[in-house]
């Protein structure tokens, strides 16, 4: 595994927390280059956990008759059992979560060959072209981070020039945050404002790229401490010669809002400036005649907008605010749930539990324990 990269940490990370039957195991972890490949071999390894995108390096694994798991769908035909993401419920929440924000133009940039691309793609396609909307799409590869730097500048070219002829305002789905970086920093050297003309999201929420990018960007956790630990556990059901599946695939997470997303799209000023004011005091909102109050339109007016630009009303858009406030204490704190409403927005605990059961079909505790 490259541990230069995030997932293939929190993979690791999740690898080392399983507790395989047998107190025998020993670790050694190495890059995934072809060379370094043909060093492993001379440790000869009685198994191995890899994160498999070489074709090349697949095909050598296969001789050395070892239990092998992968923890990537990169490669279009692969014989070794695989533990990933389902790679067309990311592509389909990041369809959901453009929806939302109001926008009519989709574009994506990603892999043409690599099979998580190629599902992240569908998946982001099939929620938009159910409403009738079009994908633009580019290709290039980042596998697992572009490398090429010869091509650096006719890839920027190319990738420029199809932002430049791109309707605006456009959200934009990578298949994964090295390509989404890429691209935040080709907008920002030629003026392309972020959010305001070109939305970005990417895929795995790696902590480094995100922040290091020049717009803090979007992006799609992935479940990977979790794959690395079923990634172990199957290995571990393999070396006691138990029968393990071929493909494993763990929903994705959440999605983690940063500034290359942080705006609405709607024709109407009144409705971006609700949604903003919703938004940022989700909280504190008790009813929606703040929010008409607050735009400066009477509740009625606004009202009959919401419905008739977002087929949703006013009152359920501060519920699925408050909701996702809740969503993120349950996931990423260790609050007891009886503080989660205060915290959240809502008025009691018997208001968020019918909201979960109404949005999510989920209890908040139940909620908690799918998510973590």
């Amino acid at each position: 595994m490259n541990l230069e990269i995030g997932y293939c940490r929190a993979c690791m990370h999740g690898i080392l927390e399983y507790p395989h039957s047998s107190r025998e195991w020993f670790f050694r972890e190495w890059r995934n280059d072809p060379e370094e490949i043909r060093k492993l071999k001379n440790w000869k390894p009685d198994a191995l956990i890899g994160h498999i995108y070489s074709a090349k390096i697949a095909k050598e694994l296969k001789t050395w008759n070892i239990p092998v798991i992968n923890t990537t769908e990169t490669l279009p035909d692969i014989h070794f059992p695989t533990v990933d993401v389902n790679h067309r419920k990311a592509g389909k929440m990041a369809a959901q979560y453009f929806l939302e924000k109001g926008y009519k133009n989709f574009a994506y940039l990603g892999s043409r060959w690599a099979r998580f691309s190629i599902d992240r793609s569908k998946g982001f396609q099939e929620t938009l072209s159910s409403k009738n909307y079009e994908l633009h799409k580019f290709y290039a590869d980042f596998i697992p981070k572009y490398q090429n730097n010869s091509n650096d500048n006719s890839i920027e070219s190319a990738l420029l020039n199809w932002i430049l002829k791109l309707p605006k305002p456009i959200a934009i789905l990578a298949s994964n945050d090295i390509p989404a970086r890429f691209l935040t920093q080709i907008c920002y050297n030629h003026k392309i404002r972020i959010p305001d003309e070109v939305a970005i999201l990417g895929i795995d929420n790696d902590e480094s790229e995100c922040r290091l990018s020049k717009i803090p960007l979007s992006s799609i956790a992935l479940n990977a401490e979790k794959i690395g630990y079923v990634a172990a556990k199957t290995l571990d059901q393999r070396l006691q010669q138990s029968k393990v599946p071929k493909r494993q695939q763990l929903d994705p997470l959440y999605i983690v809002p940063r500034q290359s997303t942080d705006l609405f799209i709607s024709k109407s000023e009144s409705i971006n400036e609700a949604l903003q004011f919703i938004q940022e005091n989700s909280r504190s909102i008790k009813n929606v005649l703040e929010v008409s109050q607050a735009v400066g339109i009477s509740r009625r007016s606004l009202e009959k907008k919401f419905q008739n630009h977002l087929g949703r009303t006013l009152l359920q858009q501060i519920h699925l605010s408050k909701l996702s406030n809740a969503q993120r204490l349950l996931r990423e704190t260790h609050l007891p749930i009886h503080q989660i409403p205060s915290q959240s927005g809502f008025l009691s605990e018997r208001q968020m539990n019918t909201l979960f059961r109404k949005f999510l079909h989920l209890t908040p505790r139940q909620f908690r324990q799918k998510e973590t």
